[in-house]
């Protein structure tokens, strides 16, 4: 409970598309900036003290996306290879979508489902931002195969993503207000739709492919 009250440190994942973690580095203590490399994951920076995130060096030219390092280890677990197919079930505003990207060096396709169009806009925002060129944004309802299997063509993909809508007791620190909005019932109610997402996303995997 005190670790959820406390103030959350920024951090970012380096973009690779766009440069190394290590370049940013060297970049941010040129300017000034306090950073530090994550501890956990590979690709992370902790900003210790600095400005608005518009104002880092390299934020116009995409050279890292601002995402805790909890969620920057998900997208390695799926071992995207160039060249692969996958399918990023909640995509939006495309955080690991982006990451997935990086990880297949652009080559391949991400199709990256979400049921609104203006969240698939932020989406689309954040893709241009970061250089990403291989995601493609599809409106739908992902627990409704019938409104995106015909996008994507033959239902086989090499890695699905599931990062399904949760309690989001996990993101409390950045979230605070959210603790007053919270109750009992919202934990069976994402199982259920937890469940649904699971049962229209399974059947497009191939043989051997990876499910997170």
């Amino acid at each position: 409970c005190k670790e959820v009250s406390a103030a959350p440190p920024l951090t970012l994942r380096v973009n690779r598309l766009i440069t190394t973690r290590e370049a940013l580095l060297e970049r941010f203590g040129q300017a000034g900036i306090a950073a530090k490399p994550t501890n956990v994951s590979p690709f992370g920076i902790q900003i210790e003290e600095g400005g608005t995130v518009p104002s880092l060096p390299g934020f116009h030219e995409g050279a890292f996306y601002v995402e805790d390092e909890a969620a920057q280890l998900i997208p390695p677990l799926l071992d995207p290879q160039p060249g692969d197919i996958a399918l990023d079930a909640c995509a939006a505003p495309g955080g690991k979508s982006t990451h997935l990207a990086d990880l297949m060096q652009n080559k391949g396709a991400i199709y990256a489902i979400d049921r609104k169009g203006a969240r698939l806009d932020l989406l689309r925002s954040n893709c241009q931002r970061l250089r990403v060129l291989n995601v493609v944004p599809i409106i739908g309802d992902i627990r409704e195969p019938r409104e995106w299997v015909p996008m994507i063509g033959e239902p086989s993909v090499d890695r699905v993503l599931v990062d399904a809508p949760c309690s989001g007791l996990g993101v409390l620190r950045r979230h605070p207000e959210a603790k007053w909005r919270k109750d009992e019932q919202a934990l069976p109610r994402h199982q259920a739709l937890q469940r649904q997402i699971l049962e229209a996303v399974a059947p497009c995997l191939r043989p051997g492919g990876v499910l997170v």
